[in-house]
């Protein structure tokens, strides 16, 4: 791997998504589809949303080579593991995790097609890290509506190497984070070892209204904070005190207003959180993806190196080269080695891809 002999620790990013071509279509009516809108602009359809992405209009090549192998291109450029090797030795990238993109939780759909379509999806994510083992490794996502298939997905998906299980923070088929209808879940994750991953998700997908400024810019990062806030004060962790939750987007703004949930954590009478707030902490690790460097500095200062990773939505909307981030920081090499890949290394079992 590159650069391997010139540090301690392997550079390991773990919040990248893919799309593998063969999963589109298998929701039927629901997508997921990649089409065009009039203006040329090509739109990634899941039910009625529909996520409009870059225009091709203006664009000599797409003249010539038409819309269907603009669509051919562009879905081989974000599902083909080999490509993907090739910019990681670019970037200097050892290790990357990925699951498939947020849009394609299917949690409000029906519970035989969202078995089907998550199946199918987690298949062709494990398929994708296999092209290149020592580079991948994946976090499959779940059918919520069936919490019995969920748990067999997590055997089946551990049993071919999963090193996580991801999901969203809300609106989770009915479901929250501290619903005891997942316990199940949470159980077999412990007795897997296995982390659990959350990304949010689009408002719209559940149904719920969201704004043209506030969606995709606003609801993922309060999506996370709210996951934070449920798993704390639902009192997961007292009944599973080793899960291990990774958060993305820097854990949302839990850092900057975890004193607020500690204040009503007394004055709510619903918590079932047994401890005070903070001793929870220890199970979180969230990634460095937070633009603003002073923000970035105090998620450091606030919750220490232990517990953080870089995971940057490689190629993503708001993709930033999180390496570049951390650097910015400044930090004794101890505390970079372990946000750089140490952390990841221990949270995923990663000693096998890193031989």
């Amino acid at each position: 791997m590159p650069g391997r002999d010139k540090r301690t620790q392997p550079r390991i990013d773990i919040h990248a998504h893919v799309i593998p071509p063969e999963i589109l279509g298998k929701a039927g009516r629901h997508g997921p589809d990649i089409v065009f809108d009039e203006d040329d602009t090509m739109v990634i359809r899941v039910g009625d949303y529909r996520l409009r992405g870059v225009s091709v209009a203006g664009n000599e090549e797409a003249k010539v080579v038409g819309r269907k192998a603009q669509q051919e291109r562009y879905v081989a450029g974000l599902g083909d593991p080999l490509r993907r090797v090739a910019e990681l030795d670019d970037k200097d990238i050892d290790v990357l995790g990925v699951t498939i993109p947020p849009l394609f939780y299917f949690y409000d759909i029906e519970a035989e097609t969202a078995i089907e379509f998550a199946r199918a999806a987690n298949d062709a994510l494990a398929r994708y890290c296999e092209a290149a083992p020592q580079r991948f490794f994946y976090m499959p996502s779940l059918p919520l509506q069936d919490v019995g298939a969920s748990v067999e997905e997590i055997r089946r998906n551990a049993a071919r190497g999963a090193r996580g299980v991801n999901v969203g923070g809300r609106g989770l088929a009915g479901k929250e984070l501290y619903s005891e209808e997942l316990w199940p879940i949470y159980q077999e994750l412990e007795r897997q070892d296995l982390p659990l991953c959350i990304h949010p998700s689009p408002t719209e997908l559940s149904g719920r209204p969201a704004d043209r400024y506030t969606g995709l810019i606003l609801d993922y990062p309060f999506e996370c904070a709210q996951s934070v806030n449920n798993l704390v004060l639902g009192g997961v962790f007292d009944d599973f005190p080793r899960l291990k939750v990774y958060v993305s987007h820097g854990g949302g703004f839990i850092p900057y207003q975890f004193g607020r949930i500690e204040t009503f954590a007394t004055l709510n009478r619903q918590v079932r959180a047994k401890n005070p707030p903070r001793q929870y902490l220890k199970n979180f690790f969230f990634d460095t993806l937070v633009h603003d460097l002073a923000a970035r500095r105090f998620l450091v200062d606030w919750m220490g190196p232990d517990n953080l990773v870089v995971g940057d939505n490689y190629g993503g909307m708001d993709s930033v080269d999180g390496f570049a981030f951390l650097d910015e920081l400044s930090l004794d090499a101890g505390s970079a080695d372990k946000i750089r890949g140490g952390n990841a290394r221990e949270l995923f079992k990663l000693d096998d891809h890193l031989v």
